[in-house]
């Protein structure tokens, strides 16, 4: 597993001032391709200028060492969320079919006890299990696809905020991992030391 060890305090976001000015934090302190622990940065701009600025995914790039870190885009980010979720709710419904076999099996009724009334109590358990699940998906789908960067205007005296997340299969340890934001073609570079953790 990959660990970032950042050399500011983790809580607090680096800033570099220039025409404008750009925080970036690094969310997660490991790397790996679980859902919860992609490389994601939340970046903010703050434009100190005299028009408007565009911000967009593409205003970011990441390197570890001289190799490119591509960006997931809203529709794979979209995608693996989705699928992540939808893991999730199959195993929630296996435990109701569980819960529910394990209770029409301690009913004492022969209606209970007959499998196929046992077969119809857990697929209606799987059905409400799955349609749960799925609001919760759209759900955490809208939050997250909402704190995404997509495209920005910032007027001037204005700031954006949003998260943009990595691929993590091209970082390796002990290679600078560079962050560099482009705005009106001035660079905005953040850098950090990557370690190895062992498992």
């Amino acid at each position: 597993m990959i660990s970032p060890s950042l050399e500011d305090s983790e809580a607090s976001p680096r800033t570099v001032e220039k025409t404008h000015r750009v925080s970036a934090a690094l969310l997660s302190s490991q790397f790996s391709r679980k859902l919860e622990e992609l490389p994601t940065f939340v970046i903010e701009v703050e434009n100190h200028g005299e028009r408007s600025l565009i911000f967009t995914t593409s205003s970011v790039k990441l390197s570890s060492g001289d190799q490119p870190v591509e960006a997931y885009s809203i529709e794979e980010y979209t995608a693996k969320l989705a699928e992540a979720s939808h893991r999730e709710a199959e195993e929630e419904g296996g435990r109701q079919a569980e819960a529910a076999l394990r209770t029409s099996g301690s009913v004492s009724t022969p209606a209970m006890q007959d499998n196929s009334a046992a077969m119809a109590k857990i697929t209606s358990a799987n059905m409400a299990s799955r349609a749960s699940a799925n609001r919760k998906v759209s759900q955490q789908l809208n939050k997250e696809i909402t704190e995404l960067i997509d495209i920005h205007q910032i007027n001037p005296g204005d700031s954006k905020s949003g998260k943009v997340l990595f691929h993590g299969e091209n970082i390796k340890a002990n290679l600078p991992l560079k962050l560099v934001v482009t705005l009106e073609g001035e660079p905005y570079e953040f850098t950090f030391s990557v370690t190895e953790q062992s498992q």
